[in-house]
């Protein structure tokens, strides 16, 4: 066989012409229509199918090539005689029509790379995490039952039922159920089919927990169901000491996925049941703590502060522990539910010393990065370095499917402070599709109401909050938004609900019912509270200046705003970028240049 005749033979016919041509049109189409399936949200199908006809059209294409010339008589045979007596090639018959080809795809290759570069974005952010993986497994785990005999256990299934569903969910096969829609699950006298149908998945789990010989030892008895046929697919019984349970936790993980055909990979292998103490006593402290966490009470939070600390005490290198003292901590001292300055002053040490103790143990946690994240908003005012650390937490991507609920709250919050709503919106809306029954990301969407002056839908947020958890911050955030809204009593009869004992009202819910107060004409009782914060700046507490510069906005004193934000910056212990950019009556300044220069001091940007 001569090949260098066959070559010669498909150079004359266009052969490599007409391949080379194919693939550059068959990438700018697939680029054209990358773009326009985007725009119009088409399912991935479309762009499969369209992507197979193209290849499938590869080989026509060259069998037509070889088969077939172009001549000024139209289509021929390339043997025929008309064919023969037409050497010349394709550009040089017609050179404009070629050239413009030429220039259409140079403007084709040169407007994708601009499109798809971010050559107009001021700040590139980095992925958010792929929250599912393709084709999961949908997969719920019911509230373990508690059979402790020990009442003070009450919170111990509860809590264990939380660390298995977070060590499912690991797995990136599995999507799973989140812990705070399973938990106030009342599925009663309802069949699994049913219960399955209202979490929308295909496999349940139940059983039963039991902590004894004084929480020393536990004893779980679980199992896999199909709720269709109500088969048993896998049931396991364990009994170790209590130090074992985190590693029963990721036991069971691994059996679940092994009786689902799941093939665990050597990265999900090594993070079940990571950051995990042994010591079994510290173990119960902590889940206790984050029980005490979840009531959002202010003495509950104490509780669960000295409840980390003591596990702490029983395992210094409990990261866990470790990080989620230092949210507390941080959460307690929060802009808007302030404590005293020397309080603040010891929380800013506590806080510090406890991330950087869990970043040296764990230099590889997102939830740490988030936490200390927050911490440099709240504390340090220096929002850049904190967006710093939330992109590196969803850039290292270390949680099983989501971040924790306070640390989406991070994220979310993090990008409202600095007005990247849209950023915020994308993080929130995820959050949302993973973990539907969270009430922290309900709240995140009242955040990005409230600054969007959405202020109906932002009391809708918190009314539905108040529903499904009646407790004095989202009574606070209630009449707030109520304030926003031009009800002005219902947020004074809210904000004393919150409070009733004034003793215990935060600086800001003080601000708010002067401000109602004024909007309703009332001038004295608004300088009523008014002279509580007055009184309490005089004896120190320079946390409560930003409180002030609330008031002084609402009656529209410009000059006294500025000064009491200008003095906060310099004076006060704790930041005020929270407040400064989500509080509705500073908007009227965003364009004062003493204002800009407030925000470029704590690194915000447009």
């Amino acid at each position: 066989m001569d090949f260098k005749k066959i070559f010669k033979e498909l150079k004359r016919r266009k052969v490599y012409h007409v391949a080379v041509t194919y693939a550059i049109t068959v990438w700018l189409v697939a680029q054209v229509l990358d773009l326009a399936l985007d725009t119009f949200e088409a399912p991935s199908w479309v762009m499969q199918m369209a992507l197979i006809l193209l290849f499938i059209g590869f080989p026509i294409a060259l069998i037509l090539a070889w088969a077939y010339e172009l001549s000024p008589q139209g289509v021929v045979r390339t043997d025929t005689e008309v064919a023969s007596g037409n050497p010349d090639t394709p550009s040089q018959r017609r050179p404009l029509i070629y050239l413009g080809i030429i220039g259409l795809l140079v403007a084709t290759i040169v407007f994708l790379l601009f499109y798809k570069s971010n050559f107009w974005e001021t700040k590139p952010t980095p992925d958010l995490p792929a929250f599912h993986a393709p084709n999961s497994i949908p997969i719920a785990m019911l509230p373990l039952i508690n059979l402790s005999e020990d009442k003070q256990l009450s919170y111990f299934s509860s809590q264990l039922t939380n660390d298995i569903i977070n060590e499912l969910a690991k797995v990136r096969s599995f999507a799973v159920t989140a812990f705070t829609t399973v938990y106030d699950f009342e599925g009663q006298g309802r069949s699994p089919e049913m219960i399955a149908e209202s979490f929308g998945v295909d496999y349940l789990m139940r059983g039963s927990a039991r902590a004894y010989e004084g929480g020393d030892s536990i004893k779980i008895d679980v199992e896999l169901i199909d709720p269709l046929t109500g088969r048993r697919l896998w049931g396991e019984s364990y009994k170790e000491l209590m130090g074992q349970a985190p590693a029963l936790q990721a036991a069971i993980a691994k059996k679940v996925a092994t009786n689902l055909n799941v093939q665990l990979t050597p990265a999900e292998t090594a993070s079940l049941a990571g950051d995990k103490t042994r010591n079994g006593q510290a173990y119960l402290k902590f889940l206790e703590a984050r029980q005490e966490y979840n009531a959002f009470y202010s003495d509950a939070m104490a509780s669960a502060i000295r409840l980390l600390e003591e596990a702490i005490q029983l395992d210094p290198e409990y990261t866990e522990a470790r990080t989620l003292l230092a949210w507390i901590l941080n959460t307690y001292s929060w802009p808007a539910f302030k404590t005293n300055e020397a309080s603040l002053i010891r929380n800013k040490i506590r806080i510090d010393h406890h991330l950087e103790t869990a970043l040296a143990q764990n230099p590889n946690s997102s939830d740490i990065y988030l936490v200390k994240a927050n911490y440099t908003m709240t504390y340090l005012d220096d929002l850049q370095v904190a967006l710093g650390y939330v992109d590196k937490a969803l850039k290292i991507n270390s949680w099983p499917e989501l971040p924790t609920t306070h640390c989406v709250c991070t994220a979310v919050t993090m990008n409202i402070v600095l007005g990247n709503l849209q950023r915020a919106k994308e993080i929130e809306f995820l959050a949302r599709q993973i973990e539907p029954g969270s009430i922290m990301i309900l709240n995140d969407a009242f955040f990005i109401d409230l600054v969007e002056g959405n202020f109906e839908e932002a009391t809708k947020k918190m009314e539905q909050a108040l529903q499904l958890m009646d407790v004095p911050v989202f009574r606070f955030q209630t009449g707030w938004a109520y304030l926003n809204e031009g009800r002005y009593r219902e947020a004074i009869e809210m904000l004393h609900s919150a409070y009733p004992d004034p003793r215990t009202m935060v600086p800001a819910a003080v601000a708010y019912l002067s401000n109602a107060h004024y909007s309703l004409g009332e001038q004295v009782d608004s300088d009523r509270y008014k002279s509580r914060l007055d009184s309490l700046l005089l004896t120190g507490e320079t946390n409560v200046l930003i409180d002030l510069a609330v008031i002084a906005a609402a009656r529209g004193e410009e000059e006294e705003t500025l000064n009491y934000l200008e003095r906060h910056l310099n004076e006060a212990p704790i930041g005020l970028s929270f407040q400064l950019n989500t509080e509705p009556v500073f908007h009227k300044f965003k364009d004062l240049p003493r204002f800009l220069r407030i925000r470029e001091r704590i690194g915000y940007f447009e």
